[in-house]
């Protein structure tokens, strides 16, 4: 099984337990592959709120919401509760992973 991640502007695809870094207040489409056929599957989240989750009506898809900084999972899981598939959301702050500031050095007197 694996997931394919639609963005805005790119499209890409996640295996199990992969890692997916995600701006602040970013969407993005969560769609399943290579799911068994007559597979039942539930979406569950961990640590919420970091993320915001709304199944498809099909099962087989999410829209996803990065709410909250810091990092959660979103899995699918078997009716038994074990898990079948998860993929860890580590959501950021975009202004802050991308200022800098550089202080300014005055001319030393020459001797």
């Amino acid at each position: 099984m694996f997931a394919v991640l639609t963005f805005l502007n790119v499209e890409f695809g996640q295996d199990n337990g992969q890692t997916v870094r995600v701006a602040l207040g970013e969407k993005f489409k969560m769609t399943l592959g290579g799911v068994a056929d007559g597979a039942s599957l539930k979406w569950a989240t961990v640590a919420d709120p970091v993320t915001d989750l709304r199944e498809a009506a099909d099962g087989k898809s999410a829209e996803v919401e990065a709410t909250n900084i810091g990092a959660g999972e979103i899995q699918l899981q078997a009716p038994d509760r074990s898990v079948q598939f998860y993929l860890v959301v580590e959501v950021y702050n975009a202004s802050e992973a991308v200022s800098a500031s550089v202080r300014e050095i005055a001319d030393e007197p020459r001797t």
